[in-house]
């Protein structure tokens, strides 16, 4: 098993106490059962956030302290990052301090006082900034699974879930027992973790919460996947969990059975938006939605057609104003909601959802697209990309 979520490290917060506690839930862990472990002490809880060079110093004399012990298990480096408007000031774009392994997958918490609006924009930024957020133990937050359709779309633009092991055991109580279950039931677990702190309470043996998930209809089948997912993570892999469109399907009425077919086929006819990483599904669009689209993307296409020489050889400076049309996920680039072009900034740059920043100084209209969608290709298979210069820059 890999242990995606742990506080081994000692007297960094609220965990191991000492290298000795330490080696001791290392040892624990081996066990259990475990192969691999993330050291993910606290980052950003009541605004600490450790120098990240000293939590790979005490990952790394951990990771001799357990090999000179024998104990047969490998540390990796991570964090909990708590998500409030301070993250963004030391999770910076193409850093991966406080990731995963060093991977662009980032472990991120919430608290009583987050709300959907706000925790909505943090994702969104740090997508926007190239990174892949996994919640922990969304389980515990009962304020924002009361909403679970609202989790499903987040998971539909990129999130992904880890859940505790203890929370199926019932140590986190009936709440998060129940909604780990149904976590489970929807197959919306992507990972698994300890989130393991002592030796004596939450500790780092797997076994209790392995043996209540595989008891759990489908639980074998999750125990399973999480380890085939963490092991992609370890290798910096994207994963594409299945989402469903609603956590509890819509409940027929009177009319519905009346008018079922026409209804479902109304359903079949909306297009499924697809999640960040995960294959082509149509969104739901009016015949002139979809009609405008194609004409915005012919026109993107006609302009490097019909338009002179210069126009092609073109090299993008700051101030070019560009239309980007992205027929996947509609709402990422320009639609009627989203009206305003994307600037090259004074420095040179364009942000883009999910492609981060993109120095575009020296490049063809041709070269950003290609760029652009080399970069989605990460998140999305076959991206359809369509740019067109609306505006030169001064």
């Amino acid at each position: 098993m890999i242990d995606l979520h742990s506080h081994i490290l000692w007297e960094i917060d609220d965990g191991s106490l000492s290298l000795d506690m330490s080696l001791q839930m290392l040892k624990m862990s081996a066990d259990s059962g475990v192969t691999d472990i993330f050291a993910t002490p606290h980052a950003n809880r009541h605004g600490t956030v450790p120098e990240w060079p000293a939590v790979l110093d005490k990952i790394n004399t951990l990771q001799a302290e357990a090999d000179k012990a024998s104990i047969p298990i490998h540390i990796h480096s991570g964090a909990e990052v708590e998500l409030d408007y301070h993250t963004l000031d030391f999770v910076k774009e193409g850093s991966r301090d406080y990731c995963l392994n060093g991977s662009d997958y980032i472990l991120v918490e919430l608290t009583r006082q987050s709300r959907p609006a706000q925790t909505e924009e943090l994702l969104y930024e740090l997508m926007l900034r190239g990174f892949i957020p996994v919640l922990a133990h969304p389980e515990r937050y009962d304020h924002i699974m009361s909403r679970p359709d609202q989790v499903l779309e987040w998971m539909r633009h990129g999130l992904l879930l880890q859940s505790n092991l203890g929370s199926f055991t019932g140590f986190f109580g009936d709440s998060a027992q129940h909604l780990a279950r149904e976590l489970q039931k929807r197959s919306l677990i992507s990972f698994l973790g300890s989130d393991a702190h002592r030796t004596n309470v939450r500790t780092t043996d797997t076994s209790p919460g392995r043996e209540a998930i595989v008891r759990l209809q489908g639980g074998q089948a999750l125990w399973d996947r999480c380890i085939e997912n963490s092991q992609k993570l370890l290798q910096n892999k994207v994963i594409y969990p299945e989402v469903p469109d609603f956590w509890d399907p819509p409940k027929k009425g009177f009319l519905s059975r009346i008018f079922g077919k026409i209804i479902k086929e109304k359903i079949e006819y909306r297009s499924r938006r697809r999640s960040v990483k995960k294959r082509l599904c149509q969104q739901s669009e009016s015949r002139e939605e979809c009609m405008n689209k194609k004409l915005l993307s012919m026109a993107a296409a006609l302009f490097f057609i019909s338009a002179p020489a210069w126009a092609q050889d073109y090299t993008m400076r700051p101030g070019d104003e560009l239309n980007i049309v992205f027929t996947q996920e509609p709402d990422l680039g320009n639609t009627q909601a989203n009206a305003s072009p994307f600037t090259v900034r004074p420095d040179g740059k364009i942000s883009f959802p999910m492609a981060g920043e993109i120095d575009v100084r020296g490049m063809t209209v041709s070269q950003f697209t290609e760029t652009l969608r080399t970069r989605l290709s990460r998140y999305f298979i076959d991206p359809d990309i369509s740019v067109n210069l609306v505006k030169l820059g001064a």
